[in-house]
């Protein structure tokens, strides 16, 4: 069976393990290995545009130190998901 892919709303990861929020609009509070985002405290203030566009602004680098970016990681083909969906 396929897990059904999760993306994050600022940068287009596909591998979080909750979405970022429920059905009652509550967030999941998960931190995005790939942005570092997290879900209801980074995004309460700043809308997930303006939070992408400061992620790629500072470089669109890998923000998790303990979970290693995927092989062949691009975060240009990964903001893509934007322009498809």
């Amino acid at each position: 069976m396929r897990k059904e892919k999760i993306f994050c709303p600022i940068c287009a990861y596909d591998d979080l393990s909750a979405p970022p929020y429920d059905q009652h609009n509550c967030p999941s509070y998960e931190i995005c290995p790939c942005c570092g985002n997290e879900f209801g405290y980074d995004d309460a203030s700043l809308s997930h545009e303006d939070l992408r566009i400061k992620w790629i602004s500072e470089g669109m680098h890998w923000w998790s130190t303990t979970q290693p970016a995927p092989k062949q990681w691009n975060p240009v083909l990964q903001l893509g998901f934007f322009d498809k969906n």
